[in-house]
């Protein structure tokens, strides 16, 4: 199927304009290829409309959506009457490799303690909700029992990594906070992709780790998954990017189509 990448250019050109232009470089280089295209949009359609006047000229085609969190959950809404993105966190496959105390539970379960600021609390019900790390002492008033969150101690990581990863493959790993020498183990990284790979899993998704040092070794942590939707590219660029939109999006679009 022929694809239109619809570009928000607002997002790009302003919050992040390193990435806005290798996703302009990108789609300009690869669509031609695939017999795909793409437009920028600069928010004087709504995406309903924006859908409409894609499938009045271009029938049969998917639109894969390219900005901010906000700007997917618009077309999901424009697509399905939903707009939940959930996110992934750590997969349970890979809790075992953690060398931290990490969890994820009702708001309701959550103790005194936890709620007090000694530990990093995350909305798990819904992408990029609530975190605590901007907030000083107890969070209990912002705390939902009807949602989950994830718990996990605050800990200080050498280096943070990025892995981009396509159909179990990866793609590049780019480092984005912390020391360039302080490297991943490749040993540790791949056995966290193989084991994902008999998951139920985006096609298309970034892997965030830590390395630190723990009992006087260096180790490799996961820190969490996001299917390929709003990602920082940290300077990646492929020619799979294409792809990787189209399928990180298809991930959400085939969750709220179930909700249905």
């Amino acid at each position: 199927m022929d694809r239109i990448f619809v570009v928000q250019a607002e997002y790009w050109k302003k919050e992040n304009p390193t990435d806005g232009l290798l996703i302009q470089v990108a789609l300009k280089e690869f669509c031609g290829r695939n017999m795909d295209s793409f437009q920028t949009t600069a928010g004087m359609q709504s995406p309903g409309e924006i859908l409409a006047d894609i499938r009045s000229k271009f029938p049969g085609h998917r639109v894969v959506p390219v900005g901010s969190i906000e700007f997917a959950k618009t077309f999901l809404e424009a697509e399905t009457g939903k707009c939940r993105m959930e996110p992934i966190e750590v997969p349970e496959c890979m809790r075992d490799m953690l060398c931290r105390h990490y969890k994820i539970v009702p708001g309701y379960e959550l103790s005194s303690e936890e709620k007090s600021g000694t530990y990093f609390i995350k909305d798990a019900s819904e992408l990029k909700a609530f975190n605590n790390s901007l907030i000083d002492g107890n969070i209990s008033r912002y705390i939902r029992e009807d949602r989950d969150y994830v718990v996990t101690e605050r800990t200080v990581f050498d280096s943070e990594w990025r892995v981009f990863v396509y159909h179990d493959d990866i793609r590049d790993v780019k480092l984005y906070q912390g020391e360039a020498y302080a490297l991943p183990s490749e040993k540790t990284l791949l056995k966290m992709i193989g084991r994902y790979s008999i998951e139920n899993h985006p096609g298309a998704y970034t892997l965030d780790i830590g390395t630190r040092r723990h009992n006087g070794i260096r180790i490799t942590e996961p820190l969490e998954v996001h299917p390929f939707v709003s990602c920082g590219l940290y300077g990646f660029y492929d020619s799979k990017l294409p792809d990787m939109w189209d399928e990180g999006y298809e991930w959400y679009l085939a969750k709220n189509l179930m909700r249905q």
